[in-house]
C-alpha cells in the first residue's frame, strides 16, 4: 500500500502551490498526465521517502477501496467493508 511523497522543499500557502484540480489531461491549466492533487508549482522537489517513493509520484498511490452501508435513522445496523 503506498502513502504520501516527501518533498524537500513546501509552502503553506495553498495558493502557492498550484494543486492540479483534476486527474484528466486537458480539464484544467496543468495539460498533464499528473494525479489530481499534484501540487504543480511544487514537484521538482519531490524525493523518495515517508512511504512515497519519489521520481514522478507526487501524490502517493490510490489507496484501497473501502465501502459502507448505511440505514435508516433509529436503527443500530452498520456494515463497513474494506
Amino acid at each position: 500500500m503506498g502513502g504520501p511523497p516527501a518533498y524537500t522543499s513546501f509552502d503553506t500557502d495553498y495558493n502557492a502551490l498550484g494543486v492540479k484540480p483534476v486527474d484528466d489531461n486537458k480539464a484544467s491549466q496543468y495539460q498533464n498526465s499528473d494525479h489530481a492533487g499534484t501540487p504543480e508549482n511544487f514537484k521538482m522537489f519531490v524525493i523518495g521517502g515517508a512511504t512515497g517513493g519519489g521520481g514522478s509520484n507526487y501524490t502517493g498511490s490510490y489507496s484501497a477501496t473501502g465501502s459502507c452501508a448505511l440505514t435508516l435513522d433509529g436503527s443500530s445496523s452498520l456494515t463497513v467493508s474494506k
